[in-house]
């Protein structure tokens, strides 16, 4: 007994080919059941033969159901199509939401059958003719003719019978390869159903038959005579309901990488899953790599699942930026030095100079800083007045006091834009935006974690890899943090020579690199980045951008990335995605198309291939990127910042060595007020909101405003003044 299963039939190719169905079901037997209630098709096959299917038709989806048949009265019908269209391909329309359902038999047939069926059909034709001679009498009745011509009757009946002489023709020329079809409906009443089926198809007979269950039916099909129908003329009886999901299918032939790191495996027509593991070569990875993709399509997993197993191979010098927490799990798990910006007790050096080019330093810090305070039409200016004020300090010292370098910033803008007077600085409208630019970094050297020139060294933490989580950031100081960070990183990175070409010595990836090189149209992070990749290559180092869209990331340095994760994009810019990829020119409606509706972890891949030394490009394909179980990691406890700090004190006496009771006073740093009030009756000052060690302006406010003096206080310290009053 053959095992019998129902199976949905839950997508199909867009650009099916039914011809290539029934030549992949290789003569064997199945049914389709068009469900009209429930506007849904159905196959009854061996699961032998729906693995086959599944296998030759990229893009063809079932799976199992439990249907309960109503098979108590059915009418069987011998049936031949009258054209080679597909007869049933708007069966839903006319008849959709109808009680009934409609079976579509597939028997194999052989050379005997296929035969005797030809030769009864001739007989019969050739029984038909009849020859006519009729006289021709002229109008001048001086010669007389006649013509003899051969008539048949039935002329519609005669046309289809020539038509399945030939189909039956084909069959025998191929051996014999045919299916017997035959409808099968399954209310015997139905004879709205019926009328439309002859519309559409020649009935050659019918019958009433009784088959209670399928097994009953599936051998009934196969005992019951009916026309043997070529495989081109069993395609036309295949049709699917229009609820059937129609799947973009996109065969692109391609070389895939057995050696390297792996990343996923291939997508055969970018629609079903194979086992073809597809790798990365880790020296390919200098050609730079791009990731993009909608929230939630997997594009963080797949940079993870990268950078951990070039982590696994012994690679150490990795830099990670994500303004999520999402790689905390990879640091612990790997061994990674984590980095939470939030976190109070760290103690970064983000304005510190190992490099031996110190000028090189402070212009890409001036050029990064500039462009992401969001100044505007004054970026330029701006970075003219941190490279003049960096002139100086980094002339100075290589590890500048955050503090100093900010009023030296606020000296340089006076110098360029602004005025002193004996009521204070007039600053010109450039200045004033420009300050106002400024205000990301007074506050983030505000922070006690960037506030000193001293703690730990980036390019100490990039010797074990690390991971710096800007989660704790606002959205306003990300893209600082970012350009601060990534200018530690260039500087380090410039310490390799140009002999890397065949070995990846460290690896950059940029979360939401956009925050940094999507600002404008060639900003100069992105052309100063462009010229960095190129250099990149030599000296054996991969930038990996990931993005949320393909046109977050200018398109030059799209190019310079020659391997590209393409995940799902949104649908105003999936043809810039599909005019990236290595696709064929017809193919491009339909790549752009598919970009638009991929699945989870599913994208359009560029890889290189590696043979020798050599690495060659191949045709872009589809993969499902490896899953990836990582979890987010436990936040550490946050420590009170303000405890922190110790209490600084100030105590104030007069001339006569009184205490200066009731004083008012102000204590600021970076022009921002850490503390307002009065002195207590024993003329002191406490306060724990002031950094230790940084030096603050202490203002005592007189009768009048030529009566305030000045003075300088050290945080964490007691302080001794006396008022010559």
């Amino acid at each position: 007994m053959v095992a019998i299963k129902v199976f949905r039939v839950d997508s199909i190719p867009s650009n099916i080919n039914y011809k290539l169905l029934i030549n992949s079901a290789l003569n064997e037997q199945f049914m389709i059941y068009h469900d009209l209630s429930e506007s849904e098709t159905l196959m009854l096959a061996t699961s032998e033969l729906v693995a086959s299917l599944h296998n030759s038709i990229p893009g063809l989806s079932v799976s199992e159901k439990y249907k309960s048949f109503n098979l108590s009265s059915m009418r069987y019908l011998s049936i031949y199509t009258k054209n080679n269209q597909q007869p049933l391909w708007d069966i839903y329309n006319i008849l959709k939401g109808h009680s009934s359902g409609l079976f579509v038999s597939f028997c194999p047939s052989n050379y005997k059958h296929v035969k005797k069926t030809k030769d009864r059909i001739a007989d019969f034709m050739s029984r038909e003719e009849i020859r006519v001679t009729k006289s021709i009498i002229p109008l001048d009745k001086r010669s007389s003719g006649s013509i003899q011509s051969d008539l048949y009757y039935g002329y519609d009946s005669r046309m289809a019978n020539t038509s399945l002489l030939e189909m039956l023709s084909e069959s025998l020329f191929l051996n014999g390869t045919s299916y017997k079809v035959a409808m099968i409906i399954e209310s015997y009443l139905d004879e709205h159903l019926f009328t439309y089926l002859k519309s559409k198809l020649k009935v050659i007979y019918q019958c009433e038959i009784h088959p209670m269950w399928i097994e009953k039916l599936w051998k009934i099909a196969i005992d019951k005579d009916a026309i043997p129908f070529s495989q081109e003329a069993s395609s036309s009886l295949l049709s699917f309901s229009e609820s059937t999901i129609k799947e973009l299918v996109i065969n692109s032939p391609a070389k895939i990488s057995k050696a390297g790191i792996f990343i996923g495996t291939r997508m055969l027509g970018g629609v079903s899953e194979t086992n073809d593991k597809i790798c990365i070569p880790i020296p390919t990875l200098n050609l730079g790599v791009i990731i993009t993709g909608v929230p939630g399509t997997g594009k963080t997993f797949a940079a993870m699942n990268i950078v951990e197993q070039v982590l696994r191979a012994g690679m150490r010098n990795i830099a990670v930026i994500s303004p999520t927490s999402e790689w905390g799990n990879i640091a612990s798990e790997c061994g990674m030095n984590l980095v939470r910006i939030s976190d109070p007790a760290l103690s970064l050096n983000l304005f510190g100079c190992s490099d031996a080019n110190v000028s090189r330093f402070y212009e890409n810090l001036a050029m990064l800083i500039a462009n992401s305070c969001n100044a505007g039409p004054y970026t330029n200016p701006l970075e003219k007045c941190l490279l003049s004020a960096f002139h100086k300090c980094y002339s100075e010292a290589l590890d500048p006091d955050p503090t100093e370098l900010y009023e030296q910033i606020e000296e340089a803008i006076i110098e360029q834009h602004g005025k002193r007077s004996n009521a204070g600085v007039k600053y010109t409208k450039h200045g004033e935006n420009i300050r106002s630019a400024l205000e990301s970094i007074r506050l983030l050297i505000m922070k006690r974690q960037f506030a000193y020139n001293g703690g730990t060294k980036i390019k100490d933490l990039l010797k074990n890899g690390v991971i710096f989580d800007l989660s704790g950031a606002s959205n306003s100081t990300k893209p600082l943090f970012y350009s601060l960070i990534l200018n530690q990183i260039y500087s380090y990175a410039e310490q390799f020579d140009e002999l890397g070409d065949g070995a990846l010595r460290m690896l950059i990836c940029a979360e939401e690199a956009h925050l940094v090189f999507g600002k404008a149209k060639k900003s100069a992070p992105s052309v100063d980045l462009g010229q960095r990749m190129q250099d990149f290559r030599k000296r054996g180092i991969c930038m990996m951008l990931v993005t949320h869209n393909v046109t977050d990331i200018d398109d030059t340095l799209r190019r310079l990335c020659q391997i590209k994760m393409y995940f799902r994009q949104n649908s105003d810019i999936a043809k810039y995605a599909a005019n990236d990829l290595i696709f064929s020119e017809k193919d491009f409606t339909e790549v752009a198309d598919k970009l638009k509706t991929l699945g989870q972890r599913i994208c359009a891949l560029n890889h290189i291939n590696q043979i020798g030394t050599s690495k060659n490009p191949t045709s872009s394909i589809f993969m499902k990127a490896s899953e990836q179980n990582h979890t987010q990691a436990p936040m550490p406890s946050l420590a009170n910042n303000e405890s922190r700090n110790k209490t600084t004190i100030v105590s104030l006496f007069k001339a006569d060595g009184s205490p200066a009771a009731c004083f008012k006073a102000e204590v600021r740093y970076v022009h921002e007020v850490l503390f307002s009030g009065y002195t207590d009756e024993a003329g002191h000052i406490k306060s724990n909101a002031i950094l230790d060690g940084k030096k603050c302006e202490l203002i005592i406010y007189g009768e009048k405003r030529k009566d305030n003096r000045l003075f300088y206080i050290i945080g964490g310290e007691e302080s001794i003044i006396k008022l010559n009053c």
